[in-house]
């Protein structure tokens, strides 16, 4: 039973890398909640909770990088923008008119 397409090279490594990307998140986001759960906890109890909530902030940003790096791993890598990725010559019949009138 075959379980997709044999990755080789720079192909296995990017895809370790956003597996080991997933498990960071996974992780982070657990103890992010509990810790927003501990936080809401001791507010409401009138307890201290500036200690908790400062981690709380740390941790939200850490997930946030984190994500932010997941997204440009699974971001497929292309021309940079402003590089026109479409056809370089005109239409097949030559005439670069697609049929649609132009407003002037």
């Amino acid at each position: 039973m075959s379980r997709g397409p044999r990755l080789t090279g720079a192909a296995l490594a990017a895809e370790r890398r956003r597996e080991n990307l997933d498990i960071v998140l996974g992780i982070l986001g657990f103890f992010t909640a509990v810790m927003f759960v501990a936080t809401a906890v001791a507010e409401v109890r009138g307890e201290p909770a500036l200690g908790r909530a400062l981690l709380l902030a740390v941790m939200v940003a850490l997930v946030l990088v984190a994500v932010r790096a997941r997204r440009s791993l699974a971001r497929p890598r292309g021309p940079g923008p402003g590089v026109p990725t479409g056809p370089a010559s005109p239409p097949v019949d030559g005439s670069g008119d697609s049929g649609t009138p132009t407003r002037g």
